[in-house]
């Protein structure tokens, strides 16, 4: 298996991209760690990854809250004993006129698509180097961050950033053997 003994973390994996990505790593040996902000739906996420016969560790995680997202690295760490991988697809949509888009809408959109990412992008990578042993880290971006979408003005340019974000992680962490 692929990913066999190794330790992912997903964050938004309690429905849609986020479950089915802890499911696929689970499937390829990964044990996963399965947060979003919801904790019903990642004790759902959770069954299922044990059903494929892999460890998993739901954690009620809020990726804008950086005190938060290191101790759920520390709690993978001490149940796992490290972190090879890590998956940022948490991450929130209003959709509105970019007439009618509020500053409290654009802040919850960046806050969470483009600074929660970048603060798990910077601990998980802290975490990979000082493991010493490389890693990866898969951000989920959208069509919607090359292309113009009516009443997604927000929302498109947050994943615009989170494209870019990828782009100067991907460069910069290279010499530290963690794929971007």
């Amino acid at each position: 298996m692929l990913l066999e003994n190794k330790t992912i973390f997903v964050t938004g994996a309690g429905q849609g991209i986020g479950r089915s990505t802890a499911q696929a790593v689970a499937e390829e040996g990964a044990h996963v760690v399965v947060t979003d902000i919801h904790e019903s739906v990642i004790a759902e996420t959770a069954e299922l990854v044990e059903g494929t016969g892999q460890r998993a560790l739901p954690l009620v995680v809020d990726v804008t809250d950086a005190k938060a997202v290191g101790g759920a690295i520390k709690e993978t760490v001490e149940t796992f004993g490290r972190l090879d991988g890590w998956v940022n697809n948490a991450g929130v949509i209003k959709m509105d006129s970019a007439l009618d888009i509020t500053p409290e809408d654009w802040d919850f959109q960046f806050d969470v698509n483009v600074k929660g990412l970048f603060i798990c992008s910077q601990l998980a990578a802290k975490q990979m180097i000082a493991q010493d042993n490389g890693g990866s880290i898969v951000n989920i971006a959208s069509n919607c961050g090359k292309a113009g979408y009516p009443n997604m003005a927000v929302y498109n340019a947050s994943k615009a950033a989170v494209i870019s974000i990828t782009r100067s992680l991907s460069a910069e962490l290279a010499r530290n053997n963690i794929n971007v």
